[in-house]
């Protein structure tokens, strides 16, 4: 789905989305610049892993006793700990924040891997990614067209009040 569609779409709807798999549900809450994924376990396997794309982020939380690395564009959260993976019916919270470096929302697959090695793999998911460079061209064609317009129109009415000025004299 676009970028530019799910900004029309979140100006209309709440700021939480739900995405479920057969293992796994993954509600994501996006307030202000702050993403939270919250992962529920329906699976008698625990959840060991979570791995989701990002861009532009900072500040990212797991729960106690998982580490995180989050590089090359990719927030990777893992436990060795049995006692903190995530067991069935139980969740976990993940979140990070979002500079205003050129990231929009947008769609990517997110990972759940579980302590038998499987992974469960939910497309969909709302997650910060790279603006495209197309958006940055149609936001600059646009002010131009704008501000282009702007000059004729007012070249015109200048016009025709010098004519009426004129007429008038």
């Amino acid at each position: 789905m676009p970028a530019y569609f799910m900004f029309i779409v979140l100006g209309v709807l709440p700021n939480q989305a739900q995405f479920k798999s057969d293992k796994v549900d993954i509600l994501v809450d996006v307030s202000s610049s702050a993403y939270t994924y919250v992962v529920m376990n329906h699976s008698s396997d625990p959840v060991v892993g979570f791995e989701i794309p990002e861009h532009a982020s900072y500040n990212f939380t797991v729960p106690k006793g998982w580490q995180h690395d989050a590089s090359q564009g990719l927030f990777k959260c893992r436990t060795q700990d049995p006692s903190a993976a995530i067991a069935d019916g139980q969740k976990g919270e993940f979140c990070m924040r979002v500079s205003s470096a050129g990231a929009i929302l947008g769609a990517v697959s997110a990972h759940v891997v579980f302590r038998s090695g499987d992974t469960a793999v939910i497309s969909g998911v709302w997650a910060p990614v790279r603006q495209p460079r197309s958006h940055t061209v149609l936001v600059t064609a646009t002010i131009v067209a704008i501000v282009a317009a702007h000059a004729v129109i007012v070249g015109v009415r200048g016009r025709r009040n010098r004519r009426a000025q004129r007429r008038a004299s």
